[in-house]
């Protein structure tokens, strides 16, 4: 700042009046915008800062716990995967967590959800409501989502709701059937939606399941290339 001041000094010795008065009030516009930038970068970085410690080591970690406790649950002798296929189990497969799937979504309910029997892969289907729409953007495009509740664990425990959805990896790298996403709460205006904690129905590994088909007004005109794929 000196250092400029100083210049300025050395550049108006014998200017005339006029012009020195011009260039004073040019020297005064450009030290007013360099002190209102100067807040304004710092704002910026602090920002930044806030944003990396929500987005942290210990999400990426969480993620990794999950995933590997679904591999010992696959295999354990609970898993859905047969005896045979449990003997040669690696480890289930993923996409590369991308905090860019990781979206904010304004939840719009529906007050009177209709109640339906949703289509299944076999001969047990499972009743749901609708409880509303997740609305979001990802990649700067719009996109919404149903989500839904099993009625036969309505009040046994803690809440779990359930949105089956379509994506353009469907069928490519991913089950052509369709991926499933849970959420525990909508409670609040804005939900969390995780795509990295996407995974694959059951009847990936064992066809003796039943698995819900996801509903077609559920289908994304997009690649999710986060959590489970094939």
């Amino acid at each position: 700042m000196f250092h400029f001041l100083y210049s300025f000094e050395i550049l108006i010795q014998g200017s005339k009046p006029q012009v020195i008065v011009m260039r004073y009030i040019s020297v005064l516009i450009s030290l007013f915008f360099i002190i209102i930038m100067q807040p304004a970068c710092k704002d910026k970085d602090s920002a930044g800062e806030a944003e990396s410690q929500i987005i942290g080591e210990d999400y990426y970690s969480e993620i990794t716990k999950h995933r590997n406790e679904m591999d010992n649950f696959f295999r354990s002798a609970d898993s859905p995967l047969s005896d045979s296929l449990r003997k040669v189990f690696t480890g289930l497969k993923y996409y590369e967590t991308d905090t860019n799937y990781r979206v904010s979504a304004q939840f719009e309910e529906l007050k009177n959800g209709p109640v339906f029997t949703i289509q299944a892969t076999g001969s047990i289907a499972d009743t749901y409501k609708t409880m509303g729409i997740l609305n979001f953007v990802l990649g700067g495009y719009k996109y919404s989502l149903e989500v839904y509740r099993n009625q036969s664990y309505k009040g046994k425990g803690q809440e779990v709701y359930f949105i089956p959805f379509y994506d353009l990896t469907n069928g490519k790298e991913t089950y052509g059937g369709g991926r499933y996403l849970d959420i525990h709460t909508l409670a609040t205006e804005y939900i969390i939606l995780d795509f990295n904690n996407v995974y694959n129905p059951y009847c990936v590994y064992n066809h003796e399941y039943s698995c819900p088909v996801p509903p077609k007004q559920n289908s994304l005109k997009t690649e999710i290339r986060a959590g489970e794929r094939l």
